[in-house]
């Protein structure tokens, strides 16, 4: 993305999920975020490498890069961890999104313990989805 050319995003594991849905919601190129790499047909693979080829696909990547690249990565990166920080450590407010977050699991299943706080609490290993981060 940082060259500002176009990308098709073929994902086989981890975070390339979320970079194909990136991709395909900024325009820059498609991904196939709803299809893992090994099972896309060569037909929609080409017809994605030829999408690449459109001028709006190509003026949003262009665009995109332009911008990327103007950024300083460590900066940013840096004043999001501050405000992450200050915001929701700080206040306590991650500690009880994690909290409600688990509540909410245990109710659902649980496969073994651990100890927070100096208490036992289930500790909750939902199946892995592919699209959990759609949600």
């Amino acid at each position: 993305l940082r060259a500002g050319v176009p990308a098709v995003v073929t994902p086989v594991f981890t975070d390339q999920w979320d970079h194909a849905y990136l991709v395909d919601q900024l325009g820059v190129g498609v991904g196939f975020f709803k299809t893992q790499f090994q099972q896309i047909p060569p037909k929609k693979l080409a017809d994605a490498i030829s999408k690449c080829n459109s001028t709006d696909i190509q003026m949003k990547a262009a665009a995109l890069g332009e911008r990327l690249r103007a950024e300083t990565g460590a900066e940013a990166a840096l004043q999001v961890i501050e405000q992450f920080w200050c915001d929701q450590v700080q206040t306590g407010a991650l500690e009880k999104a994690v909290d409600e977050r688990l509540a909410k699991l245990e109710m659902k299943s649980g496969c073994c313990r651990r100890k927070r706080n100096g208490h036992s609490q289930k500790a909750v290993h939902p199946e892995p989805q592919a699209d959990n981060f759609l949600k």
